[in-house]
């Protein structure tokens, strides 16, 4: 340990925080940062102490290719049932959403805007504001379903997922 080391280690226990880097891996598996043969420990996650439970395993990944002599280090924490976002199954199930890029093309723009006004112009004017949005937004949403359809809502998988762009860009990185 360094000078910069001692530093960090009074900087976290004069502020109540556990250094949470240390579970039980291979030596390997623990450097943070690899230089001219030289491999250490220098990238560190932080936590309170009170929730230093919470973190349950610390990655080190190797092959992510941050453009540094650093390695990538990720941690999975368990989260409090308090902090989860609650939501209704009920509707993830049959999420869909409009294909707005299909707006993009000439033809599909004027075909929106000609049944949006058809569909404002069907309309009378409201007596309140809130049932003038109503009608707004109804014939916003007819128009739509008309002129550019919808598609089931993407949900991205829970962890890493780098794209062929990113592989390709890394690749051509690590032949250069």
């Amino acid at each position: 340990m360094n000078r910069n080391g001692q530093t960090l280690r009074e900087f976290a226990t004069f502020n109540d925080l556990k250094i949470a880097n240390f579970f039980r891996k291979k030596e390997i598996h623990k450097y943070t940062w690899s230089a001219r043969g030289t491999k250490t420990i220098i990238d560190y996650i932080i936590v309170k102490r009170r929730l230093k439970n919470l973190v349950q395993d610390i990655k080190i990944f190797w092959g992510s290719d941050t453009g540094s002599y650093h390695f990538l280090v990720t941690s999975r924490i368990n989260l409090l049932s308090r902090w989860k976002q609650k939501s209704n199954n009920s509707k993830l199930v049959n999420e869909f959403v409009y294909k707005v890029y299909l707006l993009q093309e000439e033809s599909i723009q004027r075909l929106y805007q000609q049944r949006l006004a058809k569909n404002l112009s069907e309309y009378p004017r409201a007596s309140t504001i809130d049932k003038e949005w109503e009608n707004i937004k109804i014939a916003i949403k007819k128009a739509a379903n008309k002129a550019i359809g919808t598609k089931k809502k993407y949900r991205r998988k829970k962890g890493l997922r780098i794209r062929n762009e990113i592989k390709n860009a890394i690749e051509n990185k690590r032949r250069a």
